[in-house]
C-alpha cells in the first residue's frame, strides 16, 4: 500500500536538494511515498568529529529524521533520457555544477572532504557509507562522556527501535580489535563513532542495522547445523534463495584490500562458507552466468562468447541471445516445478523468457524500447519507479571520466534499489540480479586506482574511486539484505575476476608476419578483419579479438575456400597454437600465452567453436583483431576504445545457508553453482557435480 503524497519541501529541504531531486530526509517531492511497515523507535549516539582546533564541531541547525526502516522501494528517479541531473548548492548560481571526477565530489575541497570523511556520492545523493565505523557496540552506560574520545562529541538522535542482535553481531565482529579510546560500555544505547559529513540519512543507516539483524540469525542457523561432503551432501532446502551477483568482482579486492571498507559483506563473510572461485573457460560474462546457472560448460551451450559464428563462412560473428542458451537454468527448473522466481539483470536473458514470476534482462537489450520485461507490463512499472530504468552505462569505454564514473555508481544503486522493490512486491522463492557496476568500474579506471597497473598515474583525481564504489556496493548489500526473510539462503557470487591489463597484441597482425592471413587489398586505416578483403584461397588461419582471442582456421570442406587439407588439421592447429605461446612480449621477455583447443577443455563441444582459444598472456593482454593500426604487434591500449583492465579467471563466492558451516573453502568451481542452488531449493540434481556444503 502507499500513503499519501508527501508534502512541499521547504525551504531548508530545498537547498539541500541533491541531483536526484531528493531532499535531506530521502524523499523525492511529491513523491508517493510507501506506507512504513513498523513504527518504533532507537536512540542511537553518533560522535560527531571536532574542528580542527579542538573544539567540538556544532550540530548541524537541523537533523534530518529518519525514515521508518522499511524495505517497500523508493528507487531514485531520474529524469526520462535515464540521465542524473546536476547537483546545486545554495551557494551558488543556479544551474549545472561542474563535476570533478570523484562522483559526489562537488569541488576540489570538497573531494578531499570525501576522501578524509569516507563520505562518498552513491548515485546523485552524497551520503555517509558504512566503512567510517569505527567501533560498533552495545552501550553500557545510559550516556556518553563527552570528551572521552578526542576531538568527537556525542549527540543524541531518534531512530528505529533498537536491534540489540544486530550490535551483538558487530560486536563480535571487532572483538579481536583493541577498544577505541572512549568506548563506554553498557546496556542501553547504540554507540556509532563515525565522522559525520554535512548531509546524513540516518534512514540507510537503519536499514544497515536491520542488515546486520539478518546475519546474526543466519549465523546462529549456519552454527546449529553440520557440515557435509559434496559426496554426501543432504544441504537441507531452504524457503528462499537470493543470488546477489555481481559481474567482475575480484577476490583481491572484495576478501582483501577493501575487507575493512566493506563491513556488511566481511560480516556476511565471516558467517558464509567462501573463497575464490575457479571461472569457466573462456571466463567471459556471456557465457559466464549461463554456465553458472545450467551447470553447463560452454563447449556444452555452444556459446563461447558475446559473439560467435553463425555458420562456416568468413562473415562477422553473430551476437549471442538468451535463444543461444537451449539449457535450462534454475529458473527454468523452477518454472517447470511450478515455483516462481525473479531474475533481474542476469546476462544471456535477452530477449526475456516469458517464467513463473517475473524478469527483467540484460544489458544485451539494445534499449528501454525494445521489450526487455517478462510479463511486458513490468517495464512501465520500472520506469515509474525509477524516471528511467539503466541497462547499462553509456559508452563506458570512453575518455568522459566524470561522466562514467558517476553513471557507474547511479547504475549500481538503482539495480539495487530495483531488486528491493522486486523482492518486496513479487512473489518468489529463488530471486537472482547482476550488477554490472564493478565490471564497468574495473574496465574504465583500474589503471588509476591499482599502484601496480604500468601505466598508474600517481595522484590522479580518480584514485580512491575504487574504494569509494566498494564503500557504497556494501551499503547497497546491506540494505538489500534487510528486505530477506531471515531464513533465506543467500550467496554472493561474481562470473569472473580481473587483472591489470598490460597492453594488447594484434593477432592478425601476427597472422600476416607470418605468412598464414593474406590480404587481397591492404587496408588504409583501421579495419575490423570481417571488413577487410581477404584472399582466402592463399589464407590458412584468421582471428576475432577481445578479452581473449579465437583462431579460426581456413579447412577444405569446412569453410568456402579451404586451403588446409582435412587430414592436416590437427598438425597445422598444433603449429599455429606452438608458435603463438612462443611469442615474446614487446620487451623480448616470455609472454605467457596459452592456446587452448575446445576439446580438451570442454565434455562436448556444440556450436562452432574457435579452433583454438588464445589467452594472451595468460590474459594479461589484450587480444586485438583489428588490421591498420599501424603499431607493430604490440599496443598499450584497447582497439575499441579506452580500457584498463582484462578478465581474469577467478570470481568470488560467499554462502550463507543452512547446513553450511562457515569457512574458507579450497577449489571452489562455477560449475558448483548450479547444483548447489538445486540442493537448497529442492529441486533435482542433472549432471555429475555435487553441492558444495
Amino acid at each position: 500500500m502507499r500513503g499519501a503524497p508527501a508534502r512541499p519541501p521547504s525551504d531548508q529541504a530545498r537547498r539541500t536538494r541533491s541531483a536526484n531531486g531528493r531532499t535531506a530526509s530521502g524523499s523525492r517531492p511529491g513523491a508517493v511515498q510507501p506506507s512504513p511497515r513498523r513504527t518504533t523507535r532507537r536512540t542511537a549516539a553518533l560522535l560527531i568529529p571536532a574542528t580542527s582546533t579542538g573544539t567540538p564541531a556544532p550540530a548541524p541547525a537541523s537533523a534530518p529524521r529518519p525514515s521508518s526502516s522499511n524495505c517497500s522501494s523508493k528507487a531514485a528517479r531520474r529524469p526520462a533520457n535515464g540521465r542524473p541531473a546536476a547537483s546545486k548548492s545554495s551557494s551558488r548560481t543556479p544551474g549545472p555544477t561542474p563535476r570533478t571526477s570523484r562522483p559526489g565530489a562537488r569541488d576540489a575541497s570538497d573531494a578531499t572532504d570525501l576522501a578524509s570523511t569516507g563520505a562518498v556520492r552513491s548515485g546523485p545523493i552524497r551520503t555517509l557509507v558504512s566503512s567510517p565505523i569505527r567501533e560498533v557496540t552495545a552501550a553500557a552506560a545510559a550516556s556518553v562522556s563527552n570528551g572521552s574520545w578526542p576531538g568527537y562529541t556525542s549527540r543524541s538522535v531518534t531512530a528505529s527501535e533498537a536491534n540489540p542482535r544486530a550490535s551483538a553481531l558487530f560486536a563480535h565482529s571487532v572483538k579481536r580489535r583493541p577498544s577505541a579510546p572512549g568506548t563506554v560500555f553498557g546496556s542501553a544505547m547504540l554507540i556509532l563513532i563515525v565522522p559525520l559529513p554535512p548531509v546524513v540519512r540516518l534512514r540507510r543507516r537503519v536499514c544497515f542495522f536491520e542488515a546486520l539483524n539478518f546475519l546474526r540469525a543466519r549465523s546462529r542457523a549456519a552454527h546449529r547445523e553440520p557440515s557435509y561432503s559434496r559426496e554426501e551432501s543432504p544441504m537441507p532446502a531452504a524457503r528462499k534463495v537470493a543470488v546477489i551477483g555481481l559481474d567482475s568482482a575480484t577476490p583481491q579486492y572484495m576478501f582483501d584490500r577493501f575487507a575493512d571498507d566493506m563491513p556488511v559483506f566481511t560480516a556476511l563473510r565471516r558467517n558464509s562458507l567462501w573463497g575464490p572461485m575457479r571461472s569457466v573457460d573462456p571466463p567471459i560474462t556471456m557465457p559466464a552466468w549461463s554456465c553458472m546457472m545450467s551447470g553447463r560448460t560452454p563447449g556444452e551451450l555452444g556459446v563461447y562468447g558475446f559473439r560467435d559464428r553463425a555458420a562456416h563462412d568468413y562473415g562477422p560473428l553473430k551476437f549471442a541471445t538468451s535463444h543461444s542458451i537451449r539449457a535450462p537454468r534454475i529458473w527454468d527448473e523452477m518454472t517447470e516445478a511450478g515455483r516462481p522466481s525473479v531474475v533481474l539483470g542476469v546476462p544471456g536473458t535477452y530477449p526475456p523468457a516469458p517464467i513463473r514470476g517475473a524478469m527483467v534482462s540484460c544489458f544485451l537489450a539494445p534499449s528501454t524500447q525494445a521489450q526487455y520485461t517478462s510479463p511486458p507490463g513490468l517495464a512501465g512499472e520500472l520506469h515509474e519507479l525509477t524516471g528511467g530504468y539503466a541497462l547499462d552505462v553509456e559508452d563506458f569505454r570512453s575518455p568522459e571520466l566524470g561522466r562514467v564514473s558517476q553513471q557507474i555508481f547511479d547504475m549500481s544503486e538503482q539495480r539495487f534499489e530495483v531488486a528491493r522493490h522486486l523482492a518486496t512486491t513479487q512473489e518468489w522463492d529463488f530471486l537472482s540480479f547482476v550488477d554490472m557496476g564493478p565490471d564497468r568500474l574495473h574496465h574504465g579506471f583500474w589503471k588509476y586506482c591499482d599502484p601496480g597497473h604500468p601505466r598508474h598515474e600517481p595522484g590522479n583525481p580518480h584514485a580512491h574511486l575504487f574504494r569509494d564504489y566498494y564503500r557504497a556496493l556494501d551499503r547497497h548489500l546491506g540494505r538489500f539484505l534487510e528486505c530477506l526473510p531471515e531464513d533465506t539462503a543467500v550467496l554472493v557470487v561474481s562470473d569472473h575476476g580481473a587483472q591489470p591489463m598490460v597492453g594488447g597484441f594484434f593477432l592478425n597482425e601476427w597472422l600476416r608476419k607470418e605468412g598464414l592471413l593474406v590480404l587481397a587489398e591492404e587496408v588504409t586505416g583501421p579495419t575490423p578483419v570481417s571488413a577487410a578483403r581477404i584472399d582466402w584461397k592463399r589464407t590458412t588461419a584468421w582471428a576475432e579479438g577481445g578479452y581473449y582471442g579465437r583462431i579460426f582456421l581456413n579447412v577444405e570442406g569446412r569453410e568456402p575456400h579451404g586451403t588446409i587439407p582435412a587430414a592436416e588439421y590437427e598438425s597445422t592447429r598444433d603449429l599455429v597454437a606452438t608458435a603463438l605461446e612462443a611469442v615474446p612480449d614487446d620487451q623480448g621477455q616470455p609472454m605467457g600465452t596459452r592456446a587452448l583447443r575446445p576439446g580438451e577443455l570442454y565434455p562436448e563441444v556444440n556450436g562452432i567453436a574457435p579452433d583454438l582459444l588464445v589467452y594472451v598472456g595468460n590474459l594479461r593482454w589484450r587480444a586485438l583483431a583489428t588490421l591498420g593500426m599501424g603499431k607493430g604487434l604490440y599496443t598499450t591500449e584497447n582497439d575499441t576504445g579506452p580500457d584498463h583492465a582484462n578478465h581474469g579467471d577467478t570470481g568470488v563466492f560467499a554462502l550463507s545457508a543452512p547446513g553450511v558451516d562457515p569457512g574458507e573453502a579450497a577449489g571452489l568451481s562455477l560449475y558448483d553453482v548450479a547444483p548447489t542452488l538445486r540442493a537448497l531449493l529442492g529441486l533435482p540434481q542433472r549432471g555429475s557435480r555435487r553441492p558444495v556444503a
